[in-house]
């Protein structure tokens, strides 16, 4: 997706669940002088952050101790694996229902527009979202920045898969609303060979399915048009 979008060396990339750095590598092996800015709310994974960083000597990288919200202040933060680096650990109370609930911390989460370091910068280009389940509160807390800059955004939603969940129906019909006020089209990232981008595919609703396959999405402001 970044070599499809063009992604140059005078870019603003705004990682928002950065886990351990897999985004972060992604872009910096496309040019080393994209601006990085991450948030990554799991203090395990942001100490191995800080060392990667070092590590590969990388420049035009700031990294944000904290989840995004749409208020600031200290949240549960839910674990389903024995993993300190949980991928699929969630500030959002029974968004995995039948899932085996493994341990519960305490995180901090931030309004962005309390943050005037984002708030006051001159472009951002692209957001990418991986926050399983708070898309909402993310998206509520950087409309104003989206407003301003109409950066492209990648987004995973994982999938509905019965009208019986009923959280997630209605997270998911609220974040399309959102999308919709912001003049945002939605399109699906279609995987080729070995899960690789092989192409988009516009979608008016994302609408109900259990394909895991199918959750990532590119959100592109109206007055950009794919062939």
């Amino acid at each position: 997706m970044l070599k499809f979008l063009k992604t140059e060396s005078s870019w603003t990339v705004v990682d928002i669940g950065a886990n351990i750095g897999q985004t972060l590598l992604k872009v910096k092996s496309i040019n080393m002088e994209i601006n990085y800015i991450g948030f990554e709310p799991n203090p395990v994974c942001v100490n191995y952050l800080y060392k990667l960083i070092a590590k590969n000597k990388l420049n035009n990288t700031i990294l944000f101790p904290v989840g995004l919200s749409d208020k600031t202040q200290l949240v549960p933060f839910h674990y389903y694996t024995d993993s300190e680096t949980d991928s699929s650990a969630s500030i959002i109370p029974e968004y995995r229902p039948g899932s085996t609930l493994k341990k519960t911390t305490f995180v901090p989460v931030f309004d962005i527009r309390s943050i005037p370091q984002i708030m006051s910068m001159d472009k951002i280009n692209l957001i990418k979202i991986d926050v399983e389940g708070a898309e909402q509160e993310v998206l509520l807390s950087c409309q104003e920045l989206i407003k301003k800059h109409k950066p492209y955004i990648i987004i995973e939603i994982l999938p509905v898969y019965s009208s019986e969940n009923f959280i997630r129906k209605k997270r998911q019909d609220e974040i399309e609303d959102l999308v919709n006020l912001l003049n945002y089209k939605i399109y699906l990232i279609k995987k080729g060979f070995n899960e690789s981008f092989a192409k988009l595919e516009v979608k008016e609703t994302i609408g109900i399915h259990g394909n895991i396959l199918d959750i990532d999405y590119l959100l592109v402001p109206g007055i950009v048009t794919f062939n």
